[in-house]
Formats: structure tokens, C-alpha cells, sequence
């Protein structure tokens, strides 16, 4: 869908962020829960909400260090879609599946205020930070899409949760999220060797085709030249 650039006028950038219990000594047990979330809240936010939204992006991390880890949704729009998103977010039922379980430590929401540059690496020439968010919105979205192939082609379980209420039973709700770490894992294991498999080749030598091949340094700080083929 062609974005509305118009609405450059009256955007701030949001930041909701999702801060998960921490287990950074088991890579599968942690990741799925930001996985999850991006497949059931983010994709909703998108879908419904994709023509009021300039630009958007995913952020992970994970640390032994507070905060630990957590995924944020970053939404460049104005304050009523800003608020909106937080809506769908209340009403979420994945959102309550994972804080009843107490895998969901913390959610809130952050206004970072009206420049397009201000969720950029400050360290960045100011071109790059101005310019960067497009490129982070085009390949959050383009993940977004990449998740729901590979669960149509693997025959992962498209999880339907039902209404999360206050009496819902414990065993429904350990069932429940049982089920959805198997699928979830699974889900990620796949995306996980097709970024091992293709990644450098589908997004770091296309990008550096863009740049003329010329040498750039891989973090940490490192020389690194894509070979010139296709």
C-alpha cells in the first residue's frame, strides 16, 4: 500500500515497548516471546492501521543488563493513531496471554517526540539518520511478510487465541502458551536458518551492490568487502 507522505505533517515517533522475563542462556526459550508478539500484535497494527502510519520498526535486544530483554514497536504517526495503537494493544489477547503467565515483565509506551531522525544512531551523519527509518520500515515489514511464508510452507499452526478474561482457568493458560512456544520455536528456528543460509547474501551484498561494492565494517568495527557477482 503507497504511504500517504502528506502525513509528515503532525507525526511523533512512539515507542511501545514489550519487556520480557530474561533467560539469555536459552536462546530458543527467549526469542519466540518478541516473535510471538511481532506475528500476533505487530502484524495486527499493520494490517489495520498501515495507511495512518508513516514509518514503523521493529527493535530487539537482549542483555544480562537492564533492561534485559524486550522488543519495541516504533510508530512514526500522529498522537489519535498513536492512541489507537495503544488500544489494540490493551485489548490484545496475546498481550494478556503473556502477562497473566509472567513472561510479559512490562509494557509502556514512550513518546520520543516529532523528528523523523530521532530513533537513529546519533554517532550517524545526520543524512543517514534522516534518511535510516525508511529503510528500517521497509525491512520490518518485509520480515513481517517473510514470517507469515514460512508458516504457510512449513505447516506451522496459525495459533488462534481465544479472549483472555480474568477467569480463565491456569490450566487453559498454560495450555495455551505450551502450545505457542512449540509453534513459535519451531517458527523461529526456521527464520533462523534462512537468515544463516540467505541473509548475507539476500540483504548484506544487495546492499553493498547499492553502494558501489565498496568496503564497509561489519560490527564490531571490522573491514568486510561483499564479492561483485550476482
Amino acid at each position: 500500500m503507497n504511504k500517504d507522505h502528506s502525513k509528515l505533517t503532525g507525526p511523533i515517533w512512539g515507542a511501545h515497548i514489550f519487556q520480557f522475563d530474561s533467560d539469555i542462556e536459552k536462546e530458543l526459550q527467549m526469542w519466540w516471546k518478541g516473535l510471538f508478539l511481532v506475528d500476533k500484535l505487530a502484524r495486527k497494527i499493520y494490517e489495520q492501521l498501515s495507511s495512518d502510519i508513516v514509518l514503523w520498526r521493529l527493535h530487539r535486544r537482549a542483555s544480562v543488563e537492564p533492561p534485559g530483554h524486550q522488543l519495541t514497536l516504533f510508530y512514526y504517526a500522529t498522537n489519535e493513531t498513536q492512541n489507537t495503537i495503544l488500544g489494540m494493544i490493551k485489548k490484545s489477547n496475546a498481550v494478556k496471554l503473556l502477562d497473566r503467565t509472567g513472561i510479559l515483565k512490562k509494557n509502556h509506551f514512550v513518546n520520543l517526540g516529532s523528528d523523523i531522525d530521532v530513533t537513529s544512531d546519533k554517532k550517524w551523519p545526520p543524512e543517514l539518520q534522516k534518511t535510516w527509518p525508511h529503510f528500517a520500515d521497509g525491512l520490518s515489514t518485509s520480515y513481517l511478510g517473510l514470517i507469515e511464508l514460512i508458516k504457510k510452507r512449513f505447516g506451522i499452526n496459525h495459533d488462534v487465541i481465544p479472549p483472555i478474561r480474568v477467569d480463565t482457568s491456569e490450566i487453559t493458560i498454560k495450555e495455551l502458551i505450551s502450545g505457542i512456544a512449540i509453534n513459535y520455536i519451531k517458527l523461529l528456528e526456521k527464520t533462523d536458518n534462512l537468515w544463516s543460509e540467505h541473509g548475507s547474501h539476500a540483504y548484506f551484498h544487495h546492499t553493498n551492490a547499492i553502494f558501489n561494492y565498496h568496503t564497509t565494517r561489519i560490527y564490531p568495527r571490522r573491514l568486510f568487502m561483499f564479492e561483485n557477482t550476482l
